[in-house]
């Protein structure tokens, strides 16, 4: 697992590896910036994601986008959204948005609570008349 914070302007974690023929990751965003966007803020923050070929990161490998050689991109918006660009017909990028439960769960949710309480009363009534019946 790796963590990046946003501590400065760029956060950067190089790995060197032999690629085989699939890489997958899950990337994970947080932090005040997607669950309470303040609207005030003057810049979003982007996650990017690069390969090279080279020690020296010069030559990209997923695309022949060179100015930067980002295979694909995760920027936060300043609303708290998010914006996927995929540069490369080599990757996939499958998001996931968690960002509130579902109303279904949240039904789900009651309805076990409603149950548990009916049937802890059924218990009770159950207890106390069988005390009345000695």
């Amino acid at each position: 697992m790796v963590t990046l914070d946003n501590g400065s302007a760029f956060n950067d974690y190089f790995e060197g590896f032999t690629f085989g023929s699939v890489l997958s990751f899950s990337v994970d965003l947080s932090g005040p910036a997607l669950s309470s966007p303040d609207g005030v803020s003057t810049s979003g923050s982007t996650f990017g994601f690069s390969m090279f070929s080279d020690a020296a990161g010069t030559v990209p490998v997923l695309t022949t986008e060179t100015t930067d050689g980002f295979a694909a991109t995760i920027g936060v918006n300043l609303d708290g959204s998010t914006t996927v660009a995929d540069f490369s017909t080599q990757t996939t990028i499958d998001p996931v948005m968690n960002e509130r439960p579902e109303p279904s769960s949240l039904a789900l949710l009651g309805t076990a609570l409603t149950c548990c309480g009916a049937l802890r009363f059924w218990r009770e009534r159950r207890r106390r008349n069988y005390h009345l019946e000695l």
